[in-house]
């Protein structure tokens, strides 16, 4: 993929609907919220609309795919260190 090497973003939306958060890994996040937004996401249509919580930078995709990963595992275990709060920094990771 010629984009594997290029800077990758995990983000973080959540819902104004349900309040609920979706996970997701892109090389745009402004895109993906709109895309989200837009109701063409299949999985969080009925979610519509969404704000963005976190965004952080990655040096490629590969790493940002472990940290979507590392991410969705604290949903799992119910674990989620963005309490209803709106973070706006990009963190960038090397």
């Amino acid at each position: 993929c010629g984009d594997f090497f290029m800077p990758h973003y995990v983000y973080i939306l959540q819902s104004l609907k349900d309040q609920k958060y979706y996970i997701g890994e892109t090389h745009d996040a402004d895109a993906r919220l709109q895309f989200h937004n837009s109701g063409k996401q299949r999985s969080t249509k009925n979610r519509i609309p969404f704000k963005i919580i976190l965004v952080e930078e990655f040096k490629n995709r590969e790493e940002a795919l472990g940290r979507e990963k590392q991410i969705k595992s604290w949903e799992r275990r119910k674990y989620f260190p963005f309490p209803d709060q709106t973070l706006t920094t990009t963190s960038k990771r090397n």
